[in-house]
């Protein structure tokens, strides 16, 4: 009996403790579905919820995720304003606009509106621990601290002195182009952008970082630059994942790493240190050095090595994409080629420029169709192929006739904007460089206002004059004294879109010009 008992009592307990699982499992159960629930609801239905957009976009960073990672979100991004017009929820808290009357507004001096978390995400790492900088601080005060003890270095009447390190740069171009003068095939995309940080190493380091010499990557620093591009491109979507993949104290407790272009920095920055007595003292690097001795407080030697990274990060692959576009663009259109060839010619006639010699700026800037030319590469192949985020400041702004409570994320992609037809006319998509000789004075102040190649107000690229530079020079010397054809005409480039939209491909064949024919 006492047996019995014993077994009628465990099972009755047995039973209560069932009882009490299965009610705190419904419990739970009943918590997340509840909470599920209230996210769904005060996602899809926030003060967003009349805009247009994809329905995954309303309730999900996930949605944003993913159309990265198709790595072509630039065209979504045309395609979705297409269909929905100026306003696009591309995310809960995150609206897309296509008009260019927001450009002032959102990216005006002194606005007030700061870059949202999608920036910091594009820190590189040094010992574990992100690299502020100039271009990614979402801080308007810190970007000033930085910008200002430099910014009369980057101005164009100051850049005009480095222009001795471009021609240096472009005959070491034509030294390896020349090689390839017999018809062989040519990746001029590569050769571009091996140009283009051989100028930055020149105006930093006061020397080439050897690309050119050796036709390929130094130190692995093109695939590291690439590789976190990605990285930012697709994290930056849901920046509170970069805390738990590269920024986190547990990581940096295992290891601390450093990233490919802060080390290749880093590497050159020794070598100047170590150099001895006899150090330039025109380029970048020898004027961060004085600035820093000059006002430690203003300029400290943490700003200094910011200063220099971001040189070296920024500086190559936006120039080698806006080259790249230019002359893919002027190879499809060969009438275009022609008008800038003829263009050149008239130089040489005016004796402007000497028949195989380089072109200086004082002279490019009397080309009107050059310009062109440039203007319409960058513009209808912008470098940034994603929104340029701000959030909405305190108060909130009305945007475009609606208002945005603070804390918002709203931003325009220079893909949209720069094929606005109201603003570049109902050829907006395709190439015509003849768009900006013709243009009336307001027309063309529409459309520079509209162009967001290099940002716009005060986080407007301080390296701006630097590309320019390269491109007004480079661009003329090629034509003038190449003759270029795709090696096949009939194929289209392929293009990336990790934040910059990287193109491959662009495979010619050239010969030098006859200058007596």
């Amino acid at each position: 009996m006492a047996a019995s008992a014993l077994v009628t009592q465990l099972l009755v307990r047995a039973h209560q403790l069932l009882n009490f699982a299965e009610s705190n499992q419904l419990a739970t159960i009943s918590t997340v579905l509840g909470a599920f629930i209230l996210w769904f609801l005060s996602a899809r239905y926030n003060d967003l919820s009349d805009l247009p957009g994809p329905f995954w976009a309303s309730i999900t960073n996930l949605y944003r995720f993913f159309d990265q990672w198709t790595w072509s979100p630039h065209l979504n991004h045309i395609s979705l304003h297409k269909r929905h017009g100026t306003f696009l929820r591309y995310g809960p808290n995150v609206v897309s606009i296509s008009s260019p009357d927001a450009i002032p507004i959102i990216y005006g001096v002194n606005k007030g509106f700061l870059k949202s978390e999608f920036y910091p995400v594009q820190q590189p790492i040094s010992g574990g621990r992100k690299v502020e900088g100039m271009f990614n601080t979402t801080s308007d005060k810190i970007h000033a601290a930085f910008r200002k003890p430099v910014a009369n270095m980057y101005a164009q009447s100051t850049l005009i002195g480095y222009e001795p390190l471009v021609d240096s740069t472009i005959r070491m171009l034509q030294k390896r182009l020349d090689e390839f003068a017999d018809g062989r095939d040519l990746d001029l995309g590569q050769w571009l952008q091996y140009f283009a940080f051989d100028v930055i190493g020149e105006m930093t380091f006061s020397k080439r970082l050897g690309f050119l010499e050796t036709g390929g990557d130094v130190e692995g620093v093109i695939v590291g630059i690439e590789d976190s591009l990605r990285y930012s491109a697709l994290i930056g979507q849901m920046p509170w994942l970069d805390y738990i993949l590269r920024t986190n104290p547990i990581i940096r407790l295992i290891s601390a790493p450093t990233s490919y272009v802060v080390q290749f920095a880093r590497n050159r920055l020794s070598e100047r240190l170590a150099s001895g007595s006899e150090k330039p003292t025109n380029d970048f690097l020898s004027k961060f050095l004085a600035a820093n001795e000059k006002d430690p407080v203003s300029a400290p030697q943490s700003h200094v090595f910011a200063w220099t990274v971001s040189n070296v990060n920024a500086g190559s692959d936006t120039t080698a994409i806006s080259l790249r576009s230019i002359f893919y663009y002027l190879l499809k259109n060969p009438q275009s080629m022609r008008r800038l060839r003829e263009e050149i010619d008239w130089a040489v006639k005016e004796a402007l420029i000497r028949p195989g010699e380089l072109v200086s700026w004082a002279t490019s800037q009397q080309m009107p169709y050059l310009e062109a030319v440039i203007m319409e590469g960058m513009r209808l192949h912008p470098v940034t192929g994603t929104i340029l985020e701000r959030v909405v400041p305190k108060g909130g702004r009305e945007i475009c006739g609606r208002f945005f409570k603070e804390g918002t994320i709203v931003g325009i992609s220079p893909w949209v904007v720069q094929r606005d037809r109201t603003v570049y006319g109902e050829d907006a998509e395709l190439w015509r460089p003849e768009r900006w000789t013709e243009a009336g004075e307001k027309e063309r102040k529409r459309m520079d206002g509209a162009f967001l190649g290099f940002g716009a107000g005060s986080r407007t690229c301080i390296g701006k004059n630097i590309s320019r530079l390269e491109m007004f020079k480079l661009v003329p010397w090629m034509v003038g004294n190449y003759e270029m054809e795709l090696a096949d005409p009939k194929k289209e480039w392929d293009l990336l879109n990790a934040w910059f939209v990287k193109q491959t491909g662009v495979i010619v064949k050239l010969r030098k010009r006859d200058w007596s024919a």
